[in-house]
C-alpha cells in the first residue's frame, strides 16, 4: 500500500467512526441528563436540570409513541406550566418541538416563549386529527439568552385536561433544515405533518413503534423529481439491521417495510 492508498484508507475509517459516534438528531429520543436544549419530562434525573414550576404528578400509563421516551409529566389545571431549556446560539430562530398527550379529554393549551405569546395555541377540541408531535418556529428575536424558558398554559375547559408533556426540544432552524432538507423545493408536507401521517398509520395497521427510535427524516427526491420524506426507525434491540422504513408522499400516501 503506497502513502496515497494508506491516507484515503485513514481518512475513510476517520469518517466511518465519525458517523457512528455522532450524536444524532431524533424526536422524543431519550438522552444523557443534562442542563442542555432538550428537557425529558418525567424523568426526575433530567428534570433537576430544567428547573420546571408549576407542573403537576408523572403521568403513570406510558404512552404509546415513536421513541425511547416513556416518561411524561400532567400539566396544572389552567395554570402556567414551565420549563427552561438551554441553547449555545443566540438571536437565531429555533425549532421548539414537544409530545403532548391528546386524547378525549380537553387537552388544549398555550405556548409562550420568554414571556412571549402565546406564540401556539392548540384546542384539542377543534382539531382532526388530534394532534400528539408539534413544532413551532420561534423567531430569533425572541432568543435573547442562552437560558430560555418554555410556558404551557393550560386552558382546558373541563376537570381532566392536563395535556401530559413528554419532552421539550430546541434546535437551531438552520441546523434543523440541513439536517432534513435534501431537496430545493420546499415540501407541501413538511416534517412535522409526516411524522403525525406515519404515527396515524401505525395505530390504523396495529404497527407497534414504541420499542423503536426515530433515527432519520430525510425530505428527498426522487428519479423523476417527486418529492417524498423518508423516516427510519431503528429498533432499541441494538441490531442495527433491524429497523422499519416509512416514506410519506407530498399527497399523503404511506409506504413501509421492515428490515431484519
Amino acid at each position: 500500500m503506497n502513502r496515497s492508498q494508506a491516507l484515503q484508507t485513514c481518512l475513510l475509517s476517520f469518517v466511518i467512526l465519525a458517523a457512528i459516534i455522532a450524536p444524532s438528531k431524533c424526536f422524543g429520543q431519550k438522552r444523557t441528563p443534562a442542563p442542555d436544549n432538550y428537557a425529558d419530562l418525567g424523568d426526575a434525573e433530567d428534570e433537576k436540570f430544567h428547573d420546571l414550576r408549576g407542573w403537576g404528578a408523572v403521568n403513570a400509563v406510558l404512552p404509546k409513541g415513536m421513541s425511547r421516551d416513556i416518561t411524561s409529566r400532567y400539566q396544572n389545571l389552567r395554570a402556567s406550566n414551565s420549563v427552561k431549556l438551554f441553547v449555545s446560539q443566540v438571536g437565531t430562530p429555533y425549532n421548539l418541538t414537544f409530545r403532548a398527550e391528546a386524547g378525549l379529554c380537553d387537552d388544549s393549551f398555550e405556548v409562550y416563549v420568554n414571556n412571549t405569546g402565546p406564540l401556539y395555541v392548540y384546542r384539542n377540541k377543534e382539531s382532526s386529527p388530534m394532534k400528539a408531535l408539534h413544532q413551532i418556529r420561534i423567531d430569533a428575536s425572541i432568543i435573547n439568552d442562552t437560558t430560555v424558558e418554555v410556558s404551557f398554559r393550560n386552558i382546558a375547559e373541563d376537570s381532566c385536561g392536563r395535556a401530559a408533556i413528554s419532552y421539550v426540544s430546541l434546535e437551531p432552524l438552520a441546523e434543523t433544515f440541513q439536517a432534513q432538507q435534501l431537496s430545493t423545493t420546499p415540501a407541501r408536507i413538511n416534517l412535522q405533518r409526516a411524522m403525525e401521517t406515519v404515527e396515524l398509520f401505525a395505530d390504523r395497521e396495529k404497527i407497534t413503534l414504541a420499542s423503536y427510535t426515530l433515527t432519520e427524516a430525510r425530505l428527498v427526491s426522487g428519479d423523476e423529481g417527486e418529492q417524498y420524506w423518508r423516516l427510519r426507525w431503528e429498533n432499541n434491540n441494538g441490531k442495527p439491521e433491524d429497523y422499519l422504513e416509512f416514506t410519506v408522499s407530498m399527497d399523503g400516501l404511506v409506504t413501509y417495510r421492515l428490515y431484519r
